[in-house]
């Protein structure tokens, strides 16, 4: 008799979705996996490793222009990986008040 082999890996149930936050704000991803535990999780910042970005959510607080960019996770287990969609971070940056405008100034 002949077995059935599937080539069964993590499959992705919701992926990290594109994320817009103020400067100074917290943004999480997240990704939802369909799969037999134990899992491993890796978070990459525009494709370097995050260190110790581990689990299923990324959290980035207080949130720089630095942090801007593209995150995606893998996802694997004991039959195989699997890579989600790019997901990308907009960071808008405080409004920059002009210098000479002051809180007490009288204007007209």
């Amino acid at each position: 008799m002949c077995g059935l082999v599937l080539d069964a890996q993590p499959t992705i149930t919701s992926q990290p979705v594109d994320q817009t936050a103020n400067q100074g704000y917290s943004v999480t991803f997240q990704v939802g996996v369909s799969s037999t535990p134990p899992l491993g999780f890796q978070w990459y910042f525009n494709a370097g490793a995050l260190s110790g970005a581990i689990t299923n959510e990324l959290s980035i607080s207080n949130a720089l222009p630095a942090n801007a960019g593209n995150y995606f996770v893998t996802v694997s287990d004991a039959t195989g990986s699997v890579t989600s969609r790019v997901a990308t971070l907009t960071v808008i940056l405080r409004a920059a008040l002009d210098p000479k405008v002051g809180l007490n100034i009288f204007m007209g």
